[in-house]
């Protein structure tokens, strides 16, 4: 089963229960922090976004998270919490309800999650997300994505350092204010780069909410620190305009310099017939800048 609803459709109400005293880190008010599972391996990254409000009393909360269904399957759940209250020691936690409707079906669930921010640049937590799905076509099933922990990043302040070296994880945000990640392996070559973003098609009313994952393979990071990918693929998980199938290309653009990392991608799409293969529509997002910075 495929997303069901874009994320500002999904209703979901924080409830603030306080966390143990620890050493207090202070977030900037306003700064946006992104980023995701550390241990991203698969389709899912367990997308997550915080925004700091401006006055620094509390944070709203957002994730994209991968559930593993009863016989096999697999879902996405869009998680809100708005106005969640920050401690003096800078923890926070809360819980909420999951709703969603679409083509596919529906889906009800719960969600849990804490954290702290453990520098005034990042934040760490734990996560669970429960759903159930109810299908269109009959039937459903039970869906978690068990506990996992996330990490999130505001690579624009000054202390934020993204050195490339073997197995290191980066986490930062867009342009569009989404999650962005990039992944090194055992080796210091990209293992992986992500990021969540918007696609606008020319008859499509509203962007299209996507993820792309772009494995290393594609990927060449250069020793001077420059790296670049590009891959095209047919989605899975939209289809368009009755009978429509998109075929996105993604291309990535970046590099380490002096101790930051940043970039651009450059993401378009091609809705085809899927049976005559006729052309239907066109999309893009434009170029995306990205930063992003080691926890």
């Amino acid at each position: 089963m495929h997303p069901l609803a874009r994320p500002a459709a999904l209703a979901a109400a924080a409830l603030l229960t306080c966390a143990a005293p620890a050493a207090a880190a202070t977030p900037e008010n306003g700064a946006l922090y992104g980023g995701g599972a550390k241990t991203a391996t698969g389709e899912f990254n367990e997308y997550t976004t915080i925004r700091v409000a401006k006055d620094g009393a509390s944070i709203n909360f957002f994730g994209e998270w991968g559930v593993k269904c009863e016989g096999g399957g697999r879902d996405l759940a869009y998680i809100t919490a708005e106005d969640v209250a920050l401690g003096g020691d800078g923890s926070f936690s809360g819980k909420g309800e999951v709703s969603g409707q679409g083509p596919l079906g529906s889906q009800t669930g719960s969600f849990r999650f804490s954290g702290r921010f453990t520098k005034a640049h990042v934040a760490t937590g734990t996560a669970r997300v429960d759903i159930q799905q109810t299908l269109t076509a009959g039937g459903g099933a039970a869906c978690t994505s068990g506990t996992f922990r996330w990490t999130v990043v505001d690579p624009s302040q000054r202390a934020a350092r993204a050195v490339p070296r073997r197995n290191a994880m980066f986490f930062g945000s867009t342009a569009q204010t989404y999650p962005a990640l990039l992944r090194l392996d055992r080796r210091g070559e990209v293992a992986f780069a992500a990021l969540e973003y918007e696609l606008s098609c020319t008859k499509e009313a509203q962007p299209l909410f996507l993820d792309e994952r772009m494995p290393g393979s594609f990927i060449e990071l250069q020793r001077n620190g420059r790296f670049a990918g590009e891959e095209t693929y047919t989605s899975s998980r939209v289809t368009l305009q009755g009978n429509g199938e998109l075929v996105v290309t993604a291309k990535l653009r970046g590099a380490f310099r002096n101790g930051r990392l940043s970039g651009t991608w450059s993401l378009t799409g091609v809705v085809k017939d899927r049976t005559t293969g006729a052309q239907l529509d066109t999309c893009t997002s434009g170029k995306i800048e990205f930063s992003a910075a080691g926890a």
